[in-house]
């Protein structure tokens, strides 16, 4: 009996040695260009190593108009507010705090920053974001950044040991949550699930003077009960993401910003009505009062832009102008005065 379990501990202290050794080679060797391959923004942090201040965000930040004077993104017009710092903009299209999360395993806490800045973008508490055909790629483009050895996630990604669902399981999920959710607003809402109100939105909603439907009007009236027809509550898995990221920075001693970001409350109106934008500010609220409480600062960005700052006209974005941009960056920049001095 001893010996065999003798060798069974020989077996697996080799097993043990030979994965740390191959670990230390992988980072030594191929883990960097893996990094660069699979996880940009990972390198991208890397590369930013010894930053004051971070900035979390996605296509928010740095699309502009064609005819703006100013193309900066809203973390350069707030880096001009504290030339003292260095400020590094890590960001890319349609990521959210499922990223974000991972991403904060890349920072040097050798060189900690003082502050991070996070967009808590508001459609991404939605059916539509959570099961976007794009979350597969999102989340494929973390593995390397988890808390694993290198070797470990390396092998995740090659056997596709992450949340890898087919376009198909997650348009389902999409379309299960917008049939099966009750919806809750202050108001008499009519319509019980999002699938309820977009049919109703697209069947005649809007009509023009002659009686013939507005079909552009109808159009983006369901873009924006797809994207903003929704309840947050304390079962919305966008919410553990930013747990986790609030608590990472009260483990490592660094201030978290959560900015939420403008939407176009002027169009919602304008194209559903009082009922939708009543549950967009009710969740602003919700998402106010629940970090504040836990510690994190909030900047409420939501009915800052007014919608003809917004680039997108013909669809639900968070896309700005330069008008856009610079207010946003002048709301952040004042809640970070008191935080950086």
């Amino acid at each position: 009996m001893k010996f065999v379990f003798r060798t069974i501990l020989v077996k697996l202290t080799l097993l043990i040695l030979v994965i740390v050794s191959l670990n230390v080679i992988y980072s030594y060797t191929f883990f960097n260009i893996d990094l660069q391959d699979y996880s940009p923004m990972g390198s991208q942090i890397i590369e930013h190593k010894g930053s004051d201040i971070y900035y979390f965000g996605e296509s928010s930040n740095a699309t502009f108009a064609f005819n703006d004077s100013t193309k900066e993104s809203i973390s350069e017009l707030i880096s001009h507010n504290f030339p003292n710092f260095k400020l590094a903009s890590i960001d890319t299209g349609a990521v959210h705090a499922g990223a974000y999360k991972y991403w904060l395993n890349m920072i040097d806490l050798k060189h900690k920053p003082k502050l991070i800045i996070v967009t808590m973008n508001l459609r991404s508490f939605g059916a539509g974001w959570i099961n976007s055909k794009l979350e597969t790629s999102i989340q494929k483009s973390t593995v390397l950044m988890r808390k694993y050895p290198n070797i470990l996630n390396r092998f995740a990604l090659s056997l596709g040991f992450f949340d890898n669902k087919s376009e198909k399981e997650r348009f389902d999920d999409m379309i299960n949550s917008w049939k099966k959710i009750e919806l809750n607003s202050m108001r008499n809402l009519k319509h019980k699930t999002v699938l309820e109100w977009d049919s109703v939105m697209g069947n005649g909603g809007w009509l023009l003077e002659n009686g013939n439907w507005d079909i552009k009007k109808m159009e983006l009236g369901c873009h924006y009960i797809k994207a903003y027809a929704f309840n947050i509550n304390e079962s919305n898995l966008r919410l553990k993401d930013f747990d986790e990221i609030l608590e990472w920075g009260k483990i490592n001693g660094v201030k978290i910003i959560f900015s939420i970001m403008p939407e176009n409350i002027e169009y919602a109106d304008s194209c559903v009505g009082e009922a939708l934008v009543d549950i967009m500010r009710q969740n602003r609220d919700f998402l106010v009062k629940r970090y504040t409480l836990t510690g994190a600062f909030v900047v409420d960005n939501l009915e800052l832009v007014e919608g003809r700052n917004y680039i997108d006209q013909n669809w639900t974005s968070e896309h700005y102008n330069q008008v856009g941009r610079i207010a946003v960056a002048k709301h952040i920049s004042n809640v970070m005065r008191d935080q950086m001095y």
